[in-house]
C-alpha cells in the first residue's frame, strides 16, 4: 500500500462517493468541473495533489496534499496540508483510514517537511492519535441587537470613508500581497501566501459564489489606506443576518477604522450578529464572546525541532481563508 497520485479517472471514481459530503451546493457536474479546475490551476501544479491508496486493485480511500510555507519571526517553513481525508464506503471499519494517515505523515517526512497540517470536521481525537495538536479552534461572537451594542459608530473619526465593501477582484491582489506579507511579518506565526496562491483561493471561491445552489456568499473587501505604505484590508462575507469576517490585515490603529467600518456595514444591512475566528477578535470593547467552534479546527504535526511551537500564543494566528 503506497499513496500514489490519481489521474482524473481515479479522481472521478473518488468525487463520486464524496459529492454527498463535500459538494458545497454543486450538482455532480458542476463538482467535478469544480475539483478539475482546482487540479489544472498554474498554483496547484506545484503545489497541490490529490492522492489515493488502494489494496487488491481497488481504491481504499484519498487525500489531498498541499505544500505550503510556514512563516515565523523572519523564517520559513515548510508545511504538507491535508485535506478531503476520505475512506472508501465499501473499506471502512477495516483500518484503512489509520493507514491512509500514516503514509501521509511517511511521505511528509521523507519530502523533508518541516509539520504537517491540517482542519479537522470530525473533532481532534482521532488525528491526537497520530500526534497532531490543536491549535484552538474557537469563534468570536458579537451581538448587534439593541441594548448589548453601546457603540456610537455612525461618525467615526478618522475613517478614510464610509462603510463601503465591493466584492474582491483579480486587481486587488497585488496590493493585498504587498500589505499581507508586511503584516505577517508583525505577526508570531502565519501562512505565506503568493499572489498565485491568491489567484487560487478567490477562483474557488468565485466558482462557488457563482454555481452553489446555498447561495453561496460572495468575497468582499473593505479598504483602509489603501496603497498607502500603512494601509490595511477586511475580507468579510454576509449571509442572512450575519456578517463572517475571514481577515483583517492592518496596523492597530488601521484596524481600528476597519472595525468601524465593519460594525457599520454590518448594521446597515441589518445584521444581528458578527462572526469570525479567534485570531480577529476587536481588541477595544465590542461586547464580543468566545466559543468553541466544532469545525474547521486546525491541528498540527511538528516533524523537525526547529518548528516553533513552544512559543506559539494561546490564540490560532490561522485565518479562515487559510482553511484547506
Amino acid at each position: 500500500m503506497v499513496l500514489k497520485t490519481a489521474d482524473w479517472a481515479t479522481v472521478q471514481s473518488v468525487l463520486n462517493e464524496t459529492h454527498a459530503i463535500w459538494s458545497s451546493g454543486l450538482n455532480k457536474s458542476l463538482y467535478y468541473f469544480h475539483i478539475y479546475r482546482q487540479l489544472t490551476h498554474p498554483w496547484s501544479r506545484k503545489h497541490f495533489r490529490f492522492m489515493v491508496d488502494s489494496h487488491n486493485k481497488g481504491i481504499t480511500g484519498s487525500l489531498k496534499i498541499y505544500s505550503m510555507n510556514l512563516s515565523s519571526r523572519g523564517r520559513q517553513y515548510r508545511l504538507a496540508g491535508l485535506g478531503a481525508i476520505y475512506t472508501m464506503e465499501a473499506r471502512r471499519g477495516l483500518g484503512f483510514g489509520r493507514k491512509l494517515m500514516k503514509q501521509a505523515i511517511s511521505l511528509a517526512r521523507a519530502e523533508r517537511f518541516d509539520a504537517i497540517y491540517l482542519f479537522s470536521e470530525i473533532g481532534c481525537e482521532f488525528y491526537e492519535r497520530f500526534g497532531f495538536e490543536l491549535l484552538g479552534a474557537r469563534d468570536f461572537f458579537i451581538d448587534l441587537s439593541p441594548p448589548h451594542l453601546q457603540l456610537n459608530v455612525t461618525t467615526a473619526a478618522g475613517c478614510q470613508s464610509p462603510h463601503h465593501a465591493c466584492p474582491i477582484s483579480q486587481r486587488d491582489i497585488p496590493e493585498m500581497v504587498r500589505l499581507y506579507r508586511r503584516w505577517l511579518r508583525r505577526q508570531p506565526y502565519g501562512v505565506y501566501r503568493t499572489d498565485s496562491y491568491w489567484r487560487y483561493k478567490l477562483d474557488r471561491e468565485a466558482y462557488l459564489h457563482e454555481h452553489s445552489s446555498w447561495r453561496w456568499p460572495g468575497l468582499e473587501v473593505i479598504k483602509e489606506d489603501w496603497q498607502q505604505p500603512d494601509g490595511g484590508y477586511a475580507i468579510v462575507e454576509h449571509a442572512g443576518k450575519v456578517l463572517r469576517v475571514l481577515e483583517i490585515v492592518a496596523t492597530e490603529e488601521v484596524e481600528e477604522k476597519l472595525w468601524t467600518k465593519i460594525i457599520q456595514l454590518a448594521l446597515s444591512r441589518s445584521c444581528a450578529s458578527i462572526h469570525g475566528w479567534e485570531a480577529l477578535e476587536p481588541k477595544r470593547t465590542l461586547g464580543s464572546k468566545l466559543s468553541n467552534r466544532w469545525w474547521g479546527m486546525p491541528m498540527i504535526l511538528p516533524l523537525t525541532k526547529s518548528l516553533p511551537l513552544p512559543g506559539l500564543p494561546e490564540r490560532c494566528r490561522f485565518l479562515e481563508l487559510d482553511h484547506l
